[in-house]
């Protein structure tokens, strides 16, 4: 009896009820009726796991650039205050200026500067791709998204906005739509891809990957965007509908939405790949590559020490080379 009624249902390419989580939304609701929603799913963009920070600028790492531009400020204008106070000090004290204690002074500074950029340097800073969806647009992703959802209308009829610039290269780009969830998971996983689904199925992934492999291959961008609820469907008008709401609020009431969410909610989503955990990286240890931002400083540090030097040696070289023009003219007045 039930295969002739599932046959019957197939020939006629009609349904009383779809049983599976439909997101509710306006145009969909124009063809087919909803239950009470039984949970608020948001959505997000599952990502290529956090990288590790650029080393090229692990040096700047200690203090924000408000404190690097004051250190900089200071750096400009203490020199000539120090300079007069030198002369000052020159001409009215003739004694022997004690320097031993400055030395070490230099000496302990230099050392903490070093002990504060290795610390940063053993243990390095994850950083996700992108942590919303307004980033997505300027980063190096590609992003695709499953055909048919609520979030292919979103983004395909959406006149201005993120939403806008999203779906014009869902629209134009070839393979950015696509027909199984499982390739938008692969793609990610391979590289170079954002897979944009509903939160709770992209955690199931995470957890289930995470699980197969062993590795973190994937990650969720922190802020999820564009919550809607989620429901049974029904034909229009259909008198189930309203015993299927019935019984949902019964079951709501007695607290079995709660027991169920509980015991058969999200998946987890895999402890180490589900957050950004600092922890994870542990100390490493160092290559060359590692200190190429102390390159970067010592050339720099270089490159300016060495134009003071031919700027304090300019008046000399000046000069001899005046004195070695005249004495040249000279010898050519002398020969006449």
């Amino acid at each position: 009896m039930g295969v002739f009624i599932y046959t019957n249902c197939v020939d006629l390419q009609t349904v009383d009820i779809g049983l599976g989580p439909f997101s509710v939304t306006h145009s969909r609701s124009k063809v087919v009726d909803f239950s009470v929603g039984f949970y608020e799913d948001g959505n997000a963009i599952l990502i290529p796991p956090p990288a590790v920070e650029n080393r090229l600028l692990a040096c700047t790492k200690p203090f924000r650039l408000e404190t690097w531009l004051t250190l900089m400020l200071f750096a400009t204008i203490l020199p000539v205050i120090l300079w007069q106070h030198s002369e000052f000090y020159w001409i009215h004290y003739r004694d022997k200026c004690p320097t031993l204690g400055n030395k070490y002074f230099v000496i302990l500074g230099v050392l903490i500067g070093q002990c504060i950029l290795m610390s940063f340097l053993r243990f390095p800073k994850l950083l996700p791709v992108i942590n919303q969806l307004e980033e997505l647009p300027g980063s190096h992703l590609k992003w695709v998204v499953l055909r048919g959802t609520a979030l292919d209308s979103l983004f395909l009829d959406a006149s201005s906005g993120v939403y806008k610039t999203i779906g014009g290269i869902v629209i134009y780009q070839r393979g950015a739509l696509i027909d199984v969830h499982l390739d938008g998971v692969h793609l990610v996983a391979s590289g170079g891809y954002a897979y944009i689904a509903g939160k709770s199925n992209l955690e199931s992934s995470l957890y289930e990957d995470y699980t197969r492999t062993g590795k973190c291959r994937l990650s969720i961008a922190k802020q999820e965007f564009f919550k809607i609820n989620v429901a049974f469907a029904f034909s229009k008008n259909s008198p189930l509908k309203a015993f299927m709401d019935e019984k949902y609020n019964f079951e709501n009431e007695a607290g079995l939405v709660i027991y169920w969410k509980k015991i058969y909610g999200a998946a987890p989503t895999g402890g180490k790949c589900g957050k950004v955990k600092q922890s994870d990286t542990g100390p490493k240890s160092l290559s060359l590559t590692d200190f190429q931002g102390a390159f970067i400083i010592l050339i720099i540090g270089f490159g300016l020490t060495s134009l003071v030097f031919l700027f304090e040696q300019f008046p000399f070289i000046y000069r001899s080379l005046c004195r070695l023009s005249f004495f040249n003219n000279c010898r050519g007045t002398s020969a006449i």
